[in-house]
């Protein structure tokens, strides 16, 4: 019996239990971290620091409390939102 041969087409493939909105998360969280977390990631090593300005403006963009009800403060994402997932 031969074996079938998948070529990879460099597209990365959303798998369950993601959907496309997980998807479109992944993507603003990663332009906010290229523009605003990348280019200041050495200085605040060499400082030691890690800036509390950064929690509150994850928090301004709704990036925090994703998987949590919004009864209780948070976004009303489904467990597979929070970030340690995505």
């Amino acid at each position: 019996m031969a074996a079938t041969v998948i070529k990879d087409t460099g597209e990365r493939a959303v798998l369950p239990p993601f959907t496309g909105e997980h998807e479109e998360l992944r993507a603003t969280i990663r332009r906010w971290v290229e523009r605003e977390v990348a280019p200041h990631v050495a200085e605040w090593d060499e400082a030691g620091e890690f800036p509390r300005s950064l929690y509150e403006r994850a928090g301004e963009l709704g990036f925090l409390g994703l998987k949590y009800p919004v009864e209780l403060g948070g976004q009303g994402g489904d467990y597979v939102s929070c970030p340690r997932t995505l």
